[in-house]
């Protein structure tokens, strides 16, 4: 009881006293209740650069940039439970002079034909402030005296631009900019003019092969290379600092639609020229005004996601899940709890898949888009067996999904009642495991009788039906994975190499694998196509996880129903040249991502997944790994002599506080990880908007990554 005696903790502090430029502030904020002694923390908004706030409540330093500066402060006292407060306060730092605020010294680059508009900023003195160009401008462009750089480039090329800001004082400051103006102009869509498809644009996109290249073709009949970034999003999760993303962006651009305007601008200030899904829906390219109020107009081709066709349904006992029947008993199989793959061969996964897609009004609403490139089908974190097989490592180790030719072997011949229902022991209607049956008529039309089979296996199954019943009987049905079932070597579900199995009945079980995977994406294939014929489909999100391809068989049936293949891969030649060896003379896309938690906004997180190759000791690393994988794609050319890589998809927008992943383009104070937004001192972007406030200084990821975005479209355009 003594703990509560003072009451709730609460900040008394109101104001704040005005600090001046380059002279020293020190203040102590004031707090009473509660149980002292008291520990203070900058929960939200930015510090005037050069001012620090201790544990203690002093806030200290000496002021570097003018401004008013907005930011929230906790307290936290020494009860137990721990009680807080917050507060937003106000310090103004004026000037006597001008300061160029716009951070960072490289302009958003430019593209020749397409219009261009940023604002510069400046604070201190006696605003308004007049600018002025004290070097050329560049053709087309022009820097009018509020700050604003606008217009349409006419040519290529580096610029360096002097300005000078001057208040009504006469009192002037003047900055050295660069500004790289792409030459290779582009349509709407962001497709290559110089190079064109023969056939011209049919108002739909699609996938065309222009002399040796696989490219995607706009609506306009130009070639385009995919730069996507999935999950363009908030995050509302609270962080170490007390604040959430969503919030702090909130607080900088003030309305949802700036702050999404600003994110597609920025996206392609950097070279991305598509959204991938996971999206928020302001930053779609809505041609007509939406339920938000208003438009995007900054649009960007899009991708969009299907219905999941791979769970959807299971929850409401439609269909079942191939894992939900395993062995217990049998530790080989380990814990496939949270696994699942549908049993693709019920005629009611079938019907459903056909009703889903029949029903999705979003996607259906999304394909009337001139904008919409076309959809995903699942997400594959739903599809366990159609990610890395084991030809090669994953990165980080380990990673390999189970063999589902071996997965329909062993699994249960019948399922009577639903695991996932919202009530579960719901019984199935129908209690068939349709895919184990379809193994078992497979490998009956391929031997004919069980003494075949056994003599080629090395089995001892008295019958192909069941001789006894599931786990323990002496049939094919029977079969659960038992060790001294000799055949099966170790019983290691995912069938690699070491698991000794026996050759002829690995060869089976790849051949039913391709079975599985043809009438897996045939059926989503069809259903899709009834419902959006003009939209390009991907299939699951990627085929294959963890910098590591699927199996050859998943490989050769996507291969036969994808209009693009997204295949997971480090992009090292041998694992592209096992890709097309499968797939053939076929459209590829890759996804990536890569963090570098040392150096960003989850610097408390370490180095997460440190036996991954892709967790890059700081930003410039990670920003290099990008610029190898999107050169390694864009140059590969397969044994047949072409580049059949079409893209590559960047994951994610921002970092991920549930995940503690450095994720992002941008930080979680919404800074571009480009070495100079990112950092402790405060400026304002190209736009206005404010940057900086960061804990530490952060690197340059973005400038390896801008350079090798617009140069796979700067040379796009040379290949004419």
């Amino acid at each position: 009881m003594s703990e509560l005696l003072g009451g709730s903790v609460a900040i008394t502090t109101r104001t704040l006293p005005a600090a001046a430029m380059e002279s020293q502030y020190n203040v102590r904020l004031a707090a009473e209740g509660g149980v002292p002694p008291y520990r203070w923390t900058l929960q939200d908004g930015w510090l005037p650069s050069g001012l620090a706030l201790q544990q203690d409540g002093v806030l200290a330093g000496i002021p570097e940039l003018p401004g008013e500066f907005h930011f929230t402060v906790q307290v936290a006292d020494s009860s137990n439970p721990v009680q807080t407060a917050s507060k937003l306060l106000r310090l103004a730092v004026p000037s006597h002079g001008p300061s160029i605020l716009t951070s960072n010294p490289e302009l958003p680059w430019a593209q020749v034909s397409h219009e261009y508009l940023i604002k510069l900023t400046a604070a201190g003195g006696l605003p308004p402030f007049t600018w002025k160009a004290l070097s050329t401008m560049p053709e087309g462009l022009k820097l009018s005296a509020n700050g604003l750089v606008s217009g349409t480039p006419v040519r290529g090329g580096d610029f360096v631009l002097d300005v000078r800001a001057s208040d009504l004082r006469a009192e002037s400051t003047h900055r050295q900019f660069r500004l790289h103006v792409s030459p290779a102009a582009v349509d709407r869509f962001g497709g290559v003019l110089a190079l064109r498809s023969p056939r011209g644009g049919t108002g739909s996109w699609r996938v065309e092969k222009i002399g040796k290249r696989w490219v995607l073709i706009t609506p306009e009949g130009n070639a385009f290379w995919m730069t996507m970034v999935w999950f363009l999003n908030g995050d509302g999760h609270k962080d170490e600092r007390g604040g959430t993303y969503d919030a702090r962006t909130t607080a900088k651009y003030g309305l949802e639609t700036i702050k999404w305007v600003q994110a597609n601008r920025r996206l392609k200030a950097w070279g991305f020229n598509a959204i991938g899904p996971y999206s928020y829906r302001m930053v779609l390219p809505n041609d007509e005004e939406s339920d938000w109020g208003g438009t995007q107009p900054v649009k960007l081709p899009f991708v969009g996601m299907g219905p999941n066709p791979a769970i959807t349904g299971r929850k409401e006992g439609v269909f079942k899940n191939l894992y939900a029947r395993l062995d217990p008993d049998v530790r080989t199989l380990g814990d496939q709890g949270s696994a699942n793959f549908p049993d693709v061969f019920d005629p009611a996964w079938v019907h459903n898949t056909w009703k889903l897609y029949n029903e999705d009004k979003d996607l259906a609403f999304q394909a009337t888009s001139p904008y919409f490139i076309g959809a995903f089908s699942d997400d594959t974190d739903f599809i366990s067996g159609f990610g890395s097989g084991t030809d090669f490592p994953t990165d980080p180790p380990d990673k390999s999904h189970a063999h589902l030719g071996y997965v329909a072997l062993v699994t249960a011949p019948e399922q009577l009642l639903n695991l996932y229902s919202a009530s579960p022991g719901q019984p199935y209607a129908d209690p068939k495991v349709y895919t184990k049956l379809a193994l078992r008529d497979f490998l009956r039309a391929r031997y004919g009788t069980i003494g075949v089979l056994n003599a080629a296996w090395g089995s001892t199954y008295t019958t192909f039906d069941n001789d006894g019943g599931w786990p323990n009987g002496k049939g094919l049905l029977d079969e659960n994975g038992r060790l001294e079932h000799r055949w099966l070597g170790t019983g290691n579900p995912e069938l690699s190499a070491s698991a000794h199995a026996n050759p002829e009945m690995v060869s089976d079980l790849d051949e039913f694998l391709y079975q599985i995977a043809r009438q897996f994406f045939s059926v989503e294939r069809a259903a899709y196509k009834k419902a959006i014929p003009n939209a390009l489909f991907f299939g699951p999100s990627s085929v294959g996880a963890w910098w590591s391809p699927a199996r050859a068989p998943i490989l050769r049936a996507a291969a036969e129903a994808l209009d693009i293949l997204s295949v997971s891969s480090d992009c090292s030649r041998e694992q592209l040249d096992f890709v097309t060896g499968v797939t053939g003379d076929i459209p590829f896309v890759t996804g990536i991502g890569s963090m570098a938690n040392p150096d960003s906004s989850q610097w408390r997180h370490g180095r997460a997944e440190e036996k991954a190759t892709w967790a890059a000791k700081d930003q410039p690393s990670r920003g290099r790994r990008y610029r190898d994988n999107a050169e390694s794609l864009f140059v590969y050319r397969s044994a047949v002599g072409t580049n059949p890589a079409t893209g590559i998809l960047w994951w994610a927008w921002t970092d991920s506080v549930p995940e503690e992943r450095n994720w992002g383009l941008v930080s979680l104070m919404d800074n571009a990880y480009d070495g100079w937004e990112d950092g402790i001192a405060q400026g304002t972007d190209a736009w206005g908007f404010p940057t900086g406030g960061e804990e530490k200084n952060y690197g340059d990821f973005l400038g390896p990554v801008r350079q090798e975005n617009f140069s796979i479209v700067e040379r796009l355009a040379d290949a004419h």
